[in-house]
């Protein structure tokens, strides 16, 4: 027992000792993976960068979005009145209203005396929840008059629909239903009371909105089986498509970023195996001696692991550290890419995760010719 304490403890003394007399080696062995481990950092972080303003402004462009509509004008509009009720509480049960939004918009408009104009009509749920919420003080249900403009917002106004004069309160339109709509002044009213005129025939509309392509796939796929096993006469318009191509190139993309990690873990194998086979060979004999008392193999190949784990770790941690330097350098003299600043970018866990594990790898490899060196008698050695 006493031994295994003794023994690394020399290990160690030794080691610092070589250290100082030859800082070569140990500095080598700190500046080639954080020379390896910052290019990789900065390879993973353009990468991710690159990837995260893609889907920005494939965001930003509706790329992420799915319309589906489906109109109802046969004579089971009675069916199909409640049936709408049943589809908005279906799509309720799987996405949030931000990401699923169900109207209905009915084929007759409404007459708006003061402007003498006729305004389209829609029904309205609890996908809505912008208008279910201002209904809280108000006597429910609620009609709206939705509009952009401010002039049409200062007071209650006289509408007349089917014939029959109803009062809506003014609210400002939500920009994602003025969107869908392309209307600028709608009117909004309950599903609570609109039955009857749903029940003349209207046009179902389904907006879904999500961040990423694996949400819209699995909407497109909900939806289309959905829809068939129905039997629905709709139509569905997304840039899936177009979506699924980038996402293959963004797997290929993937698979590259890990090749450039492995490849860079493969150079410090080679290089820190080639370093740790040279400090065995001048070693050797120091080595042999301390198997010749009884020091086993595996601790000695042990220590040495350990000792360039402890460098490479040092000096993929310095790499970590200083690549945001680095980063604004870059930035600085590409003033014609659009790179975000490099205090709001942060390197994801995941590929800090890989650079370490190709660092830990690549320690490893190099313990390969010192562990056949090793296996040479001691016989052999101290002869």
């Amino acid at each position: 027992m006493k031994s295994l304490i003794l023994i690394p403890s020399y290990l160690w003394k030794n080691t610092l000792k070589r250290w100082f007399e030859n800082p070569i080696s140990p500095l080598s062995k700190i500046l080639v993976p954080f020379l390896l481990g910052l290019l990789a950092t900065l390879v993973l972080i353009f990468f991710a960068e690159s990837e995260a303003q893609m889907r920005q402004k494939l965001k930003e462009g509706n790329s992420f979005d799915v319309y589906i509509t489906e109109q109802s004008i046969s004579l089971d509009n009675r069916l199909r009145a409640q049936t709408s009720i049943e589809d908005e509480e279906m799509w309720a049960n799987y996405y949030t209203p931000d990401n699923v939004l169900y109207i209905r918009q009915i084929f007759t408009t409404v007459q708006w005396r003061r402007h003498q104009k006729q305004i389209p009509v829609i029904v309205y749920g609890s996908s809505l929840p912008e208008l279910d919420t201002y209904r809280e003080d108000l006597e429910a249900p609620t009609i709206w008059l939705l509009s952009k403009y401010a002039e049409n917002l200062e007071s209650k106004e006289a509408i007349q629909l089917g014939g029959k004069q109803i009062t809506a309160i003014p609210k400002s339109i939500p920009p994602r239903l003025q969107a869908i709509l392309n209307e600028d002044t709608i009117v909004a009213i309950p599903i609570e009371i609109a039955l009857p005129i749903l029940r003349e025939g209207f046009t179902a509309h389904v907006h879904a909105r999500f961040d990423n392509i694996e949400d819209v796939e699995k909407f497109v796929e909900r939806a289309e089986a959905f829809y068939r096993i129905e039997k629905r006469n709709y139509q569905l318009f997304s840039a899936l498509q177009v979506l699924q191509g980038l996402k293959k190139i963004q797997q290929i993309q993937q698979a590259f970023r890990i090749g450039i990690v492995l490849s860079c873990g493969l150079i410090l194998a080679l290089i820190l195996g080639t370093i740790a086979w040279l400090e065995y060979r001048q070693e050797v004999y120091l080595l042999a001696l301390l198997r010749s008392f009884g020091t086993p193999r595996l601790l000695l190949l042990v220590h040495g692991f350990l000792e360039n784990l402890t460098l490479v770790s040092l000096g993929i941690y310095l790499s970590f550290i200083t690549w945001k330097p680095i980063y604004r350098l870059v930035q600085e003299r590409s003033a014609g890419f659009d790179l975000n600043p490099a205090d709001s970018i942060t390197l994801p866990g995941t590929d800090a995760q890989i650079i370490l594990l190709a660092g830990i790898a690549g320690v490893g490899m190099a313990m390969l010719p010192v562990a056949f060196g090793l296996r040479k008698p001691t016989g052999l050695i101290l002869q």
